[in-house]
Order: structure tokens, then sequence, then C-alpha cells
């Protein structure tokens, strides 16, 4: 049985829903965990008057974290918090307005902003909240004390004119990246992992009976200061690869899979969940488990989920009509017992004639999803090359949208044109780099089509390399690795994620068989 006290959940993009709302399975799990004597709390970048709603909704009785860690609050009032003086960002503030980025300015009761644009509406509509507006050419908004400072625009544009404007401050600054167009200024030592820990004095509980849970950089130190540090399915790919437990669900979905897999709901709780109960193994399972089983079938990706791995790799052509299948090779000559040719001229009829192994067939791309959803993620390796399979992209990511596993894929390729016509196609899906050697020249295209994942073959990587993907904010994969003292390096650096066809073996070298 766990251990767990307490358990510290992040709002947007972790326990809300797309639509910003508690779910309903979502509070009755949070009703059952604290039934059983349990403590739940949120840590959010929101300030107070944004979660008033949901502290009610949540029934908290314990303090929570607000502004990134700078306020700690309870239904009562403030407890502890810190501010930061305007007075310093002054020119700051104007030139970003000036470059079209929106800015708010929060205390403890009020948002401020300089001009209503789509950006602040769009705030206001996430966060039911209605932001006062400031006179931006007045100068008594530079004398005001806030809580924070958030800016909404490109990060990129954000991130220089900040770096230009940072040297010259003598006052020092916090900043944070909370997401994917979110920069929030905040007082400096701030975060959500040092609010936790003088949460954890206050609640008397220890870091190894809490539970925390989150979605984005921001939560970072706050999962590592915890016994268990868990991402949702749809986080970002640095904190994936820095967390103790990877959700295959999203959003409020991924928070009651880790409750479900921690023991911290009782059987048949009111919140109905799918997630076994098994201690999670971070790594991807190469084309399933094909140390035991036929290699990309269906028995042996449900092999790797009954382990209760994180990520699964399968491969994706096209048959002679167009439909996608899963098998590794141009031709299904190695991989059946009766078939020869290559896999694009045979339809699909014809594929399922095939067999594996005696009794196992090729299956479709949709089989596979149907038989993975809400239970691992997904890396989709497509196998094109050049114009070798006409539409597959199209193909692939509208099966991905029909099954609604958006967020619970990546899709990858060594055909790193085919991957730009995905994220033409897309502009939101997991995309990643494949190749054989690592060089510094994949950097700027990875940022060029918005990357998350690279893929290089484990004998070429190096520390600098790894340390690069970390700054960079890409998970480093490592593939394939099969042999124990190859596995031992592997361990040795957190933030790789393994792809094995060794699957048990992993468990055992990674000590997460237990």
């Amino acid at each position: 049985m766990s251990k767990i006290r307490l358990i510290v959940s992040d709002l947007d993009g972790t326990l809300l829903s797309d639509d910003h709302t508690l779910s309903e399975p979502v509070k009755a799990a949070v009703r059952c965990f604290r039934a059983a004597g349990g403590m739940f709390t949120i840590a959010t970048g929101r300030f107070a008057p944004a979660v008033s709603d949901m502290v009610e909704e949540l029934e908290l009785d314990i303090p929570y974290i607000l502004c990134n860690g700078g306020v700690i609050a309870d239904r009562k009032g403030v407890r502890s918090a810190a501010s930061i003086s305007l007075q310093p960002l002054a020119q700051f503030l104007l030139e970003a307005d000036r470059l079209g980025i929106s800015s708010l300015l929060f205390d403890d009761a009020d948002a401020y902003t300089f001009r209503r644009t789509s950006a602040i509406e769009h705030y206001e509509h996430k966060e039911k909240v209605k932001c006062v507006i400031v006179d931006l050419h007045a100068n008594n908004w530079q004398e005001r004390i806030v809580q924070k400072v958030l800016l909404i625009g490109d990060m990129q544009a954000i991130r220089a004119l900040w770096a230009s404007f940072e040297s010259l401050l003598v006052t020092p600054y916090g900043t944070i990246q909370s997401d994917d167009d979110y920069f929030e200024i905040i007082p400096p030592g701030i975060s959500k992992g040092a609010a936790l820990k003088e949460l954890m004095v206050m609640l008397q509980v220890e870091p190894s009976e809490v539970l925390s849970i989150g979605n984005q950089m921001n939560d970072l130190d706050m999962l590592l200061s915890s016994g268990v540090g868990a991402a949702v399915a749809n986080s970002h790919p640095e904190l994936l690869a820095r967390a103790s437990y990877i959700c295959s669900r999203k959003n409020g979905d991924g928070v009651i899979e880790v409750m479900e897999a921690l023991e911290l709901l009782p059987p048949n709780n009111e919140s109905k969940g799918r997630t076994s109960m098994k201690k999670q193994i971070k790594g991807i399972a190469h084309r399933g488990y094909p140390s035991k089983y036929p290699e990309n079938t269906l028995i042996s990706f449900q092999a790797a989920c009954d382990l209760n791995f994180s990520h699964l790799e399968l491969d994706v052509q096209l048959s002679k009509d167009g439909v996608p299948v899963v098998i590794h090779d141009i031709s299904v000559d190695r991989m059946t017992d009766n078939g020869i040719g290559q896999v694009k001229n045979l339809t699909l009829a014809e594929l399922k004639e095939l067999t594996i192994g005696g009794t196992e067939r090729i299956p479709t791309f949709e089989e596979a999803l149907d038989l993975l959803k809400d239970r691992i993620i997904v890396d989709i390796e497509l196998k094109q090359m050049g114009d070798l399979y006409p539409g597959m992209e199209q193909l692939v990511l509208e099966m991905v949208k029909k099954k609604g596993m958006q967020e619970q894929v990546f899709i990858t390729s060594f055909d790193h044109y085919c991957l730009q016509r995905v994220r033409q196609l897309d502009d939101k899906i997991g995309l990643g780099l494949i190749n054989i050697g690592a060089s510094p020249a994949f950097f700027p295209f990875a940022k060029e089509i918005n990357c998350g994942y690279m893929s290089i073959e484990h004998q070429h990587i190096t520390e600098p390399f790894i340390r690069r993907c970390e700054e960079e904010g890409i998970q480093l994969i490592s593939w394939t690795v099969n042999q124990e003292s190859d596995m031992k390096m592997v361990a040795q650096y957190p933030s790789l994620l393994i792809c094995t066809n060794e699957l048990e073996l992993w468990a055992k070298v990674s000590g997460q068989n237990g």
C-alpha cells in the first residue's frame, strides 16, 4: 500500500480538462482520497481570484500554492506572499507592448493590463476574470508592487527581449515559462518546489509521503521535491524525461491514473479509472516485446502494456490500397511465415492472409491504436522514404484524430521531409527526429518544426549531446539498447529515454521492477 499522504496537483493542463473545468471523475477521485484520510491541494500559476471557484469545488481544507509559489493561501486568506516592484521593469514592459506582446500585472485582488488584445480576452475567458485596464503612459502603474508579471506571446520574441534587458537590471528577478506562450516574471528564489517544501513543514509531511503532478516546466522542481513526481501525458518533453511516473492519459484522466497506480483510491471508486496497479516502467517498448513475442504484433503490444511500460514504439507502412499497417520492413519476407514482396504492392486483404509466428497477423494501424488507447504513450515511426507512400502523413494523422489520441502519441521518422509535412498538416502533434549519429546540425531544424523528441542510436550519444538536448528542452531517446552494460550507462542519465527489446531486463537494471 502506498505511503502517500499528500497530493499536490497543478491546475491548467493537469487537473483541469481542456475546457479549463474540473470533471466529475476528478472531483470524485479527490473526494475518495480525502475520505480515506489523505490530503489534497493545488499548486498553480493563477492568482487568488482565478482559483476561488475551484477551491470551493474541491472543498480544499488545507493551504494551497498560487502565483507559481509566490503565494501560499487558504480559504481564510494569505499565509505568505512574495512581491516585486514594477519600476525597474517599466522600460521592458513598454518595449514588450510596442512589439505586440500582451502583459498582465497581478496583485492579490486584480489583474491589470495595458490594452485588451485577443490574448488578454482568451486569458479572461480561460480564468474567468476581468482585467483592469491601466494607462500605459501614466506613471502610477510603475509604482505598483505586484505578485508577478505575465507576458503572453511568441516565446522566442519574449525571451530575446528579456535577454536584452536582464543584464541592465539591478534588481534580481526570477522567470519561468508556465505555458507554450506564457512567460512569467516572479520574485527571485520563488518556485512551486520551494513553496511545496514550506507547505510540507506546515503539514508535517515528509517528501516521501508526497505525490505531485504537473505538465509544464514550472512544475519540475515541485516534482523533484516529492516522493513521486508524475507528468500527465500532455506534458512538456523535458518534464516527461525527469518525472518518476509518466501518465499514459492527459489532464485529469492522468491524475486519476497515477492515483490508481499508487493504490490511493479504493477499488470501484467513483472515478472509474482503468489503469493497471503495477509500478510503471519508464522506457520505450521497441515494437512491443520482441524478445518474447513477434515484433509489431498485438500480442507483443499487449505484453508491453501488461508490464506497464510508459511508452511503446511501432512502425507504419501503407498497403497497396492505402491502409496504414504496422510492420517494420519494406517487405513482408522476414516477418511473415508465408509471404513475399513489398508491403506497398499488397492489399490489406492480402496482408491479412499472412501469418507471423503461426498465429499472429499484421495489425492495421487502427487496430493497434484501439488496443493502446489510454494505456501507453505511442511513438509512431513512419517508414516513409521520399515519396514511397504518398499521403501517408495525412492518413496517419486522420486516424490519430479519429481515435482522439493526439495527446497520447508522437510521430517520428528517419525521413525529415516527412516530419516537415506532418508539421505543415498539424501544428501541435509531437514530432521526433530519428538519426543514427548525433550532430549539432539537428537542433536548428528541430526548432524550425517544433520537434520535442530526438532519437539517436545509443553508441553515438555523448554527455555533451545529452546536456544540449536538456538545454533545448528536447527528449533524447537512446535506441536500441539491449545489453545490460549499455543499460547501466543509460541509467546514469535520468533525462534519457531508453528504447529496448529487453523489457524485463531494463526493469531489473533500472530498479523499476519492484
